[in-house]
């Protein structure tokens, strides 16, 4: 059977603890693509802020957690949701961490 679109991976991208700090930071560069999924893993010892824009504070990850964003698997319609290209994860710090980095993979759909 032959499908139009297809998942994709997009690379991984990563922040070393050390680089997380009072203020917001992008988690290595934007995400290029719409993205139809969105896993966050925060693999360092300290409660960490996480937001979309860089200034809004929007969700936070505790310690050795990570969360999985699936905007798209259930959505019938047409045009599926979506977090849109050109957004990137910034991180700051709730606590401090001392060991770790935080990583984000993005699936996006190849033909969208």
């Amino acid at each position: 059977m032959s499908y139009s679109r297809a998942a994709t991976f997009d690379a991984q991208k990563s922040l070393a603890f050390g680089s997380i700090g009072a203020s917001y930071t992008i988690v290595d560069s934007i995400l290029f693509s719409s993205t139809r999924m969105l896993m966050v893993v925060n693999a360092t010892d300290a409660l960490l802020q996480f937001s979309t824009t860089g200034a809004t504070d929007h969700f936070v990850i505790p310690a050795s957690t990570s969360v999985i964003f699936d905007f798209a698997s259930n959505d019938a319609q047409v045009v599926p949701w979506f977090l849109p290209a050109k957004k990137a994860v910034y991180v700051k710090e709730i606590g401090t961490p001392t060991t770790g980095a935080v990583y984000v993979t993005a699936i996006y759909g190849i033909g969208d």
